[in-house]
């Protein structure tokens, strides 16, 4: 077969789809009716001074943490919250294996927590004890975010204040 001019291999070179200079050019039609991701809006409830306190953690909630199946909250980074503690505290934690802290919510209620080393990670914690009543009383789901406040008491003691960011969308 004679490649002659009009014929249909040099039509194809000619309407070859150019894959760099479109991308250069902008997006495609395509691309352009992709929406962009939209990011979580969040309600927050707080009665933290956040220059008085240090943030010991900072965690979305996952369907695990708000069941009543488990019973704990799942802290993943555990130097955030070692250094919060004082030098006797830390050795009261290494000591007994667990630390209680008092924990507040916005409401002002109260609860007994205590602070574990996680089974599963060695860098992760938990905070278990009375975590489920928190999330009940507080009406806590899936894809809320809680951060823990480290705060100190008149008498020294360490005591976390919880800040509650409720996801609206």
């Amino acid at each position: 077969m004679r490649n002659e001019e009009g014929s249909s291999s040099n039509t194809r070179e000619d309407n070859e789809f150019d894959v760099f200079t479109q991308n250069r050019n902008g997006p495609s039609p395509r691309q352009s009716r992709i929406a962009p991701p939209c990011q979580p809006r969040y309600m927050e409830r707080s009665a933290v001074n956040e220059d008085e306190a240090e943030i010991m953690f900072d965690r979305t909630l996952k369907f695990g943490d708000v069941t009543w199946r488990y019973k704990s909250l799942y802290i993943e980074w555990r130097e955030m919250v070692m250094g919060a503690l004082k030098q006797e505290e830390k050795r009261r934690f290494a000591r007994e294996g667990f630390l209680e802290v008092p924990t507040v919510d916005p409401d002002g209620n109260s609860y007994k927590m205590w602070l574990l080393p996680s089974l599963l990670k060695r860098t992760a914690m938990t905070l278990n004890k009375e975590w489920h009543d928190l999330v009940r009383a507080n009406h806590l789901k899936a894809g809320d975010r809680v951060q823990g406040w480290a705060i100190r008491g008149d008498d020294g003691q360490l005591r976390c204040a919880m800040k509650l960011m409720y996801k609206l969308y």
